[in-house]
């Protein structure tokens, strides 16, 4: 693993901090931490899709993205500084030419590095002129592949460029400066501004100094404009941020229209192009610029009869439109923008969510499967286009049920046919015994015949399909939505399967869907050239006004979780690496709870002295500082109830909301569901949380437009409201007695805190309280021992919020502080002050108490280190050197 990889990092930084806490017994279990850290870091990270988007000439000037690295600072070196990252190219882009990064130093020399379209190089320029330093390499070939660069900036050789690890060029430039601004895409400092910037993607980015390496950054977040690097924790700032994470695991809800007409829907994956059927026009949706459009037809297409279908053939590239009961075929003429016919006047269809698909093999439509007049079809329907003739399809093989609610795919030409689940019954009739189906059958063209290839294990809660599956090239896989048809609310789901064994598994989040049976459509596409999948819904209200919405996610999806069923032996390896951590962690753990009872120990002599206790209780009585200033009110006093022993307070309920730290939510089943929150519906959730437990009335629905959807109009914020909420609720179902309501005007969320713990709830009722004791504090420091509040929530709405929660709380634990006499409560300050760092990491007053602390116990070598982190973070933060120095700052 090289030295830039992101597991590489997370994996040092977690082994440090286990090192330093646990001592000698640490490092007995180390070798157990590290197989199982590495163990599920295998799994995690290699399913994950991450990076960073920047938004270039497909956007204004002022929306375009920039990435800087310094932004409080200046890099410093004394000889060689090594830049790296991944990069690959954005598609359906009309101009590639721009900057990749700028390097500018103190003396205002400039090192950028550009991509020129032109001439499909990129270029290093010094200066004003180019540095005789480019790679030849068309932006074709970076669009669907991660390529690694390295930049070497060396003072006394000049400047070295790397691709995939192979040297490139190397020139020798008069560097005058060595103090150094770094930025990737649009510049804004002075005299080097540009908002030309390169349509790229960029992920593991890595800072070398001397062959060390100094920072790290993933670029792994799914919100924020404000990153930290995984080695020191510097900060990086973004602007117009376009992460690629989130994109991966939810969909995304590209566009809505409604149209009187009953609708239908083909794609052209070819120019990755939905058409929608309409009675006086033909919508046009381009997945390559998200922009939906109408063409006027020249003549209507009346009698758009209800469970009509449309679909695109790919061999011939025509467009058709069909409706089974009359075995009628229209086929659309682009240029002269209109159908070869219309359909006759009928009764209801027998065929509602027919399946369909052009075969190579014969040049012919096939339909297959049904439901109508309370009967589900299992036949096969053929349409010739060279002849115009439809008939029915006599087959053999395996018994096909009659069903409806199934998916189809078919292989690459057209030759066979993957039909997937369904719900129907064994001889058609509605009124016997109907069932759902889970069986993957083949139908070959050529032989005419059903091949059932397996049956999924049947799922706790049963499920039908959308109209279509998506099959990989490889044949190995299949793509298809999955939804419950016993909800009118209901939600698709993304799920990626087998075509080899019963097995599937669930991806990215799952996403709203009307569903009242003939009265809606769901279907699924993938567009092959922005790796984009493609979900479209329809549904039709009593008043024949059909709703169409369009979602999207990117490809690959990230799994939400694997099912696998029946034929195990495709998993062995995951289930080795899953039985291998368990073990190693118990070995962990069985290490971990001897450290603790060696610490508990070492600790009881303090915390056993509860000789002043009474005295600390009447200094509380009359500090006159104990009296807190809160937002709340009047604040409580501080106090002692003789519980000295810093412990974590337990947590009984299964369901918990935790916003110290990282966020993250845990349903009532004790399931973790934080990734059902896309970044929208995470700050959504936050707001009324927040609001409902702080001011115990919620958000009023023009406070909500107002935050998080004022750049839209009225229609559409209020239109984005109801979705979300109704998102937010479906989530919420998952926690008991969490409950989202309208009262008084107010959107508000109600919980019990018997059954639903919440950290900021326990924070808001410390400080609600008349006094605060030992083990007030002691609860505190177990909230900020998971961080700061709010941490990655880069709101706006919240600034006012963390900067006062953060005050509140460094300041009464600082006052606690002066309450407890050195030594006998040396490890309970330091317990304390580490708290405090992990909200205010520069904060002085912590930082004598810590170090006074350390001295107390003996522990001069470490008092002396916690000094110099002190210093080197104040110099990395500030730009300048700390004015005190170690002996006066123990000695005042």
């Amino acid at each position: 693993m090289n030295s830039g990889s992101p597991a590489k990092n997370i994996l040092s930084n977690k082994l440090n901090k286990l090192v330093y806490r646990f001592g000698t017994t640490g490092m007995i279990i180390m070798p157990a931490l590290l197989i199982l850290i590495l163990l599920m870091s295998s799994l995690q990270l290699s399913a994950q899709s991450y990076g960073l988007q920047f938004a270039s000439r497909d956007a204004d000037p002022e929306k375009r993205t920039s990435l800087d690295l310094t932004p409080d600072e200046q890099l410093c070196i004394s000889g060689k500084v090594e830049l790296s990252f991944e990069l690959t190219f954005v598609p359906n882009i009309e101009s590639y030419f721009g900057y990749v990064f700028r390097v500018i130093n103190d003396k205002k020399q400039n090192l950028d590095m550009l991509y020129d379209m032109g001439r499909s190089k990129f270029k290093i320029v010094f200066g004003d002129a180019y540095a005789g330093i480019d790679f030849h390499i068309g932006h074709e070939a970076l669009l669907n592949q991660w390529v690694r660069f390295r930049v070497e900036i060396d003072l006394k050789k000049g400047v070295s460029l790397f691709c995939n690890d192979t040297v490139i060029k190397s020139n020798p430039l008069p560097f005058k400066g060595n103090c150094f601004n770094i930025c990737f895409g649009a510049s804004n400092y002075v005299d080097f501004k540009s908002t030309d910037v390169s349509p790229m993607k960029i992920r593991n980015l890595g800072v070398k100094v001397n062959g060390t390496e100094k920072y790290f950054w993933p670029l792994n977040e799914s919100t924020g404009e404000t990153i930290m690097d995984s080695v020191s924790g510097k900060k990086a700032k973004v602007t117009n941020a376009h992460w690629l994470k989130p994109k991966h695991a939810s969909w995304e809800l590209l566009n809505t229209m409604v149209t009187k007409s009953t609708p239908s829907v083909a794609f052209n994956p070819s120019d990755e192009t939905l058409y929608i059927t309409g009675t006086d026009s033909l919508y046009t949706f381009s997945a390559k610029t998200s922009t939906l459009a109408a063409i006027p037809l020249s003549s209507k297409h009346d009698n758009l009869l209800p469970g009509n279908q449309s679909i695109y053939n790919p061999y011939n590239k025509g467009l058709y439109n069909f409706y089974t009961d009359q075995g009628s075929v229209a086929q659309y003429n682009f240029s002269q923008q209109s159908w070869s016919h219309n359909f006759s006047p009928a009764d209801l269809t027998s065929y509602w969510h027919v399946n369909k698909f052009f075969s190579g093999f014969d040049s012919s439509l096939y339909v297959v499967a049904g439901y109508g007049h309370v009967r589900y079809k299992n036949g096969v329907q053929r349409y010739d286009i060279a002849s115009g003739k439809w008939d029915s399809v006599k087959t053999r093989g395996d018994y096909f049920t009659p069903r409806y609610l199934a998916a189809l795919g078919t292989t690459p030409g057209g030759d066979s046919a993957y039909v997937l689940g369904g719900y129907g019954s064994k001889d058609g009739d509605q009124l016997l015994n109907p069932r759902y189906y889970y069986d993957l059958l083949l139908y070959n063209v050529s032989s005419r015949s059903f091949k059932r290839l397996f049956s999924l294990k049947e799922p706790k809660e049963p499920f039908v399909f959308a109209n279509s599956l998506v099959i990989d090239a490889d044949r190995k896989h299949y793509y298809g939505l999955i939804f419950s048809k016993d909800q009118l609310n209901t939600q698709l789901q993304l799920i990626k399967g087998s075509l080899q064994q019963p097995e599937y598994e669930l991806l990215g989040s799952p996403f709203p869907y009307t569903f009242f049976d003939t009265h809606s459509f769901a279907d699924i596409f993938y567009c092959p050239v922005t790796k984009l999948f493609l979900a479209v819904t329809f549904y039709t209200n009593k008043n024949n006004n059909t709703e169409i919405r369009i979602y999207s996610i990117y490809s690959p999806p990230k799994p939400q979780e694997a099912i696998v069923t029946n034929d195990l032996s495709g998993s062995k390896n995951i289930y080795a690496y899953i039985i291998g951590s368990i073990v190693l962690l118990m070995l962990a753990i069985l290490g971990i709870r001897a450290v603790r009872k060696r610490n508990v120990a070492r600790r009881l002599p303090f915390a056993g002295d509860l000789k002043q206790t009474d005295q600390i209780t009447a200094d509380a009585a009359s500090l006159q500082s104990g009296t807190l200033s809160t937002a709340i009110g009047q604040g409580p006093v501080l106090m002692n109830d003789r519980d000295n022993i810093i412990t974590e307070p337990a947590v009984t309920q299964d369901a918990r909301v935790y916003l110290f730290g990282n966020f993250e939510v845990t349903g009532s089943s004790g399931e973790n569901i934080t990734r059902l929150f896309t970044p929208l519906l995470k700050e959504l959730f936050l707001l009324l949380l927040i609001h409902s437990i702080r001011y115990k009335k919620g958000v009023s629905p023009e406070k909500l437009i107002e935050t998080l959807w004022n750049n839209k109009d009225s229609k559409d914020a209020i239109n984005n409201r109801a979705v979300n909420i109704a998102k937010l609720k479906s989530i919420l179902e998952k926690i008991e007695e969490f409950v989202l309501h309208k009262e008084s005007g107010y959107w508000n969320l109600k919980f019990n805190p018997e059954k639903l713990y919440i950290d900021f709830d326990r924070y808001n009722n410390i400080f609600s309280e008349s006094t605060i004791s030992n083990r007030s504090v002691n609860e505190l420091i177990s909230l900020t021992q998971r961080g700061s509040f709010l941490p990655q929530a880069d709101y706006q709405w919240a600034d006012n919020i963390k900067s006062e929660i953060s005050n509140v709380i460094v300041d009464t634990l600082l006052k606690y502080c002066k309450l407890l006499a050195l030594p006998e409560n040396a490890e309970k300050i330091i317990s304390i002050c580490n708290s405090i760092f992990s909200i205010d990491e520069l904060n002085e007053n912590a930082l004598k108490l810590k170090c006074k602390s350390l001295i107390a116990l003996g522990r001069h070598t470490l008092a002396k280190q916690a000094f110099e982190k002190f210093i080197i973070k104040y110099k990395e933060i500030y730009g300048e050197d700390y004015k005190s120095n170690y002996h006066f700052l123990i000695n005042s």
